[in-house]
């Protein structure tokens, strides 16, 4: 599994380009990743969508390097 990050970061996308893809906004995306919000299922389904991602493919927790 990957985070929500690392697969936005391998697509190259900043976080705004993954808002638009997916429809989440980017205040959404920001705190998902900085582990101050746990995405809800249609929010973890929309990322994947726009990831090219099955959901079950998304670790909901963000893991800080």
């Amino acid at each position: 599994m990957a985070t929500i990050k690392e697969l936005r970061l391998r697509k190259l996308w900043s976080q705004a380009k993954l808002a638009m893809m997916s429809g989440v906004s980017r205040t959404t995306i920001v705190a998902i990743e900085n582990n101050q919000h746990t995405p809800q299922p249609l929010t973890i389904h929309k990322l994947a969508k726009a990831l090219e991602v099955e959901p079950n493919q998304i670790d909901q927790i963000e893991h800080n390097s």
